[in-house]
This record gives structure tokens, sequence and C-alpha cells, in this order.
């Protein structure tokens, strides 16, 4: 798979991920991103768009839960080898 679409606000050392609802996108969080970036900023703040959401190529057809955990580890260790912080909505929480 492709890397996942993201934006990114902030440059801080510490990576923090914002994960979208079902059927949502990274852009549906990106005010809280750059709020977050702005009043902590030793983050770097990711909305990243789920596998199969914005523009995120699609999940396999048989792909479940622990296939979309995959490939955003995949991507975010692409950005970042520190330890990730994860906010999560709905189905970015699980």
């Amino acid at each position: 798979m492709s890397e996942l679409a993201h934006t990114r606000a902030g440059d801080g050392p510490q990576p923090l991920a914002l994960l979208h609802g079902f059927l949502g996108s990274g852009r549906n969080l990106a005010t809280l991103a750059r709020g977050l970036a702005a009043g902590a900023p030793q983050h770097s703040v990711y909305a990243f768009d789920l596998p199969g959401h914005g523009g995120s190529p699609p999940l396999a057809a048989d792909a479940d839960v622990a296939a979309v955990a995959r490939e955003l580890l995949r991507s975010a260790r692409a950005r970042s080898a520190t330890p990730w912080t994860l906010v999560g909505h709905s189905l970015g929480g699980r």
C-alpha cells in the first residue's frame, strides 16, 4: 500500500497522530491539529487519512482493524522513529 495521506501542523520533536472516525478524513481534525500544535509546541501533529478514507489508498477487501493499524504504524514510522502519541475518535480510537 502507498503512504497514508496526512497533514501536519507544528514541527516539535514529539509526534502526535490524530485519527478520524469512520467515513471521515484528517481534514475533520485540521482545526484541532493547528490548535494542538500552537498550544503544545513540543509536538508535530499529524492528521492521517486512514486507509480507504480521504486521500489514502483503498483497503483490501479482506482488511480488518489490525490491517488499518499496521498501515498507520508503517506510515507513522516513516515520519518519525520517536514513540508516537495517538488520539483517536470513533473508528480512529479502536
